[in-house]
């Protein structure tokens, strides 16, 4: 098993248009983190953000 997993956002556009509006402040909770694709990208677009991640999965990181 790798010790690094890293998933590729799906409609990564749509995804921060339909987040835009969000403040510039705040907590991304993401209680399905996995390889932080979309994570990841959401807070590029936001570094005033912190993110708190959940995974059940073990081989999530």
């Amino acid at each position: 098993m790798s010790s690094s997993f890293h998933h590729q956002p799906v409609l990564p556009q749509q995804v921060l248009e339909a987040l835009a509006e969000l403040p510039d402040e705040g907590v991304l909770l993401d209680a399905t983190v996995g390889g932080g694709g979309h994570s990841s990208l959401l807070l590029d677009a936001h570094p005033g953000w912190q993110l708190i991640g959940l995974d059940q999965d073990p081989a999530a990181r």
